[in-house]
Order: structure tokens, then C-alpha cells, then sequence
């Protein structure tokens, strides 16, 4: 019996324009409503994806989490209290950001709860206003994150290959739940690391080939009803 689902967002439960299906919605409630955890896994900060969480019933709930940031950290839903974080040192960072500066992207600067973006592109805040990310455009240089927590730097255009199963099985762990007992849910390659330590690992019909052959399970419905479909399957 499997106790927790984790979760993908984009391509994987929400669809391109960040709406999710009264299917998935539907299937998440009931198996919430038995017991199972749902937790949403996201490269975006938690605080971007509340309006999500009110439409899975999720919104406020204690003993309902969410992870943010690729891995970077874990949040209980009630009060959004930050129960794990792996922030970056601040060298570290500020060369990751100095590297980026010499090629044509978009670079986020994500701290715990804001996002700041250097030399920001045109597709890339589109794709941020579908998603209801709210963002500053830097001011400054790099130095004013000195003395802030930063969770992580990526550049947009390419899009960054990330990294998210330690969260996932460091919050298993806090809740008493085996790697055996996830479903982890998803689509792209930066999802393999997670769907590989998990006892369910399960692609969407959309997924890439290779997430397609380390599942275990492929759903025949894309993000439209894959989810819901993975939920149904295992009777959560």
C-alpha cells in the first residue's frame, strides 16, 4: 500500500496553461480524503503555487507539505512553515550567477521567498504570469544576497537539469514512510532521480522515453488524466 504521491507539476498534473484537470483534482481529494499524502513537487517556490493548493483541497492543511525549489525545501502547508531547507553558500552562488551572466539567458535568483531575475526574457516572464509567479527584475548586483538564504540560481534558455528525490525521501522519512511505499509522479528527465528511488515510479503518457522506461507504470492519459488514472490504479 503506498502512503504518499508525489508529484510533478508542469506536463506532468497541470496542463500548458498551469489548469488542472477536475479529474486529477477529483482522484487527489478522494485519496487525500483516505489518508494517502499528496505532495505537489516543484521548482518554483511554495508560495507560487497556493492557488493550486486551494483547488486540491490542500491549502492551510497541516500534515500536508509541499516541495519546493527542486529539493531545496520542504513546507508544511499550515502557516507554510519550512521544516527542510538546503540553501546554497553564498560563494557558491555568486559564482554560479558570474558564469551565467556570459551567455543569453535569464538568470532567477530564488531566496526563500522571493525571486529576482537578471536580465529577464520576454518567454520566459510569459511562462511565469501562467503559472502566477510573482518576480523582481535585479537591482544591483549580486552582493545584496549576502545575507539572505538562496535556494537556488538557474538559467532559463536552456532550461537547467535539477535534481529532487533527497526531499522527497527526507520527507518519507520525517513522516515514518519507506522509499517503498512513494508514488512519485512525472514526465521529464529531471524527474528520473526521483522516480528511480521510489517504489512506484510512474511516467505520464506525455513523459519522455526514457522516463517512460524507468516507470513502472505508464498511464495511457497525458497530464490531463494521468494522475487521477495513477491514483485509481493503485486504489488510493
Amino acid at each position: 500500500m503506498y502512503r504518499m504521491v508525489t508529484s510533478d507539476l508542469d506536463e506532468t498534473l497541470l496542463r500548458a496553461d498551469g489548469s488542472v484537470s477536475l479529474e486529477n483534482v477529483a482522484a487527489i481529494k478522494r485519496a487525500t480524503q483516505a489518508g494517502i499524502k499528496f505532495v505537489p513537487n516543484t521548482g518554483r517556490s511554495f508560495l507560487s503555487i497556493q492557488p493550486l493548493l486551494q483547488e486540491l483541497g490542500l491549502w492551510q492543511q497541516p500534515q500536508q507539505f509541499v516541495i519546493s525549489y527542486n529539493g531545496g525545501a520542504v513546507v508544511e502547508n499550515a502557516r507554510n512553515q519550512v521544516l527542510l531547507s538546503h540553501t546554497m553558500p553564498y560563494e557558491v552562488a555568486a559564482t554560479v550567477f558570474r558564469a551565467l551572466q556570459a551567455f543569453d539567458v535569464a538568470i532567477h535568483v530564488y531566496t526563500l521567498t522571493h525571486l529576482t531575475i537578471y536580465h529577464p526574457r520576454p518567454d520566459d516572464l510569459a511562462y511565469l504570469q501562467t503559472r502566477g509567479v510573482q518576480a523582481e527584475r535585479m537591482q544591483g548586483d549580486f552582493e545584496q544576497f549576502r545575507a539572505q538564504p538562496i535556494m537556488k540560481v538557474i538559467a532559463m534558455n536552456p532550461d537547467a537539469e535539477v535534481r529532487r528525490a533527497a526531499a522527497t525521501l527526507a520527507l518519507g522519512e520525517r513522516l515514518g514512510i519507506s522509499a517503498a511505499e512513494i508514488m512519485a509522479i512525472g514526465d521529464n528527465a529531471n524527474d528520473l532521480p526521483m522516480l528511480t528511488q521510489v517504489g512506484c515510479p510512474v511516467a505520464v503518457q506525455n513523459a519522455t522515453s526514457a522516463v517512460k522506461q524507468a516507470a513502472r507504470y505508464v498511464t495511457t492519459a497525458d497530464f490531463e488524466r494521468g494522475v487521477a488514472e495513477a491514483i485509481t490504479r493503485w486504489g488510493l
